[in-house]
C-alpha cells in the first residue's frame, strides 16, 4: 500500500511540476501560486512517507521504483494536460 501511495503522490507532484513549467513558459501568472502550493503539499507528504516507512534498503528500493514510475507517468500526464488545455 505504501508503494501505491508513493506512486500516486509522485505522479501528482510531477504532473504539477510539468504543468507549472508550462505555466511559466506561457506566462500564466494566475495559475502559478495554486500549482506551487499543490507541489509543496506533495513534496512534504512524500518526504514524510519516506521517513516513516523506509526501514531497510529493500523498502527504499521499492519506494525508488514506485516514485520513479509515478514521475514517469506524471511528466507525460502534465505535459498532455497542459497541451490539451491550450
Amino acid at each position: 500500500m505504501t508503494y501505491l501511495v508513493a506512486l500516486l503522490i509522485y505522479l501528482v507532484a510531477v504532473t504539477l511540476k510539468a504543468y507549472q513549467q508550462r505555466n511559466v513558459m506561457a506566462a500564466e501568472y494566475r495559475a502559478m501560486p495554486i500549482v506551487s502550493f499543490g507541489m509543496a503539499f506533495c513534496d512534504i507528504f512524500l518526504m514524510a512517507l519516506v521517513f516513516h516507512s523506509a526501514n531497510d534498503i529493500w523498502q527504499l528500493i521499492g519506494l525508488w521504483l514506485a516514485i520513479g514510475a509515478g514521475g514517469s507517468l506524471g511528466s507525460v500526464l502534465g505535459t498532455w494536460l497542459h497541451a490539451r488545455n491550450h
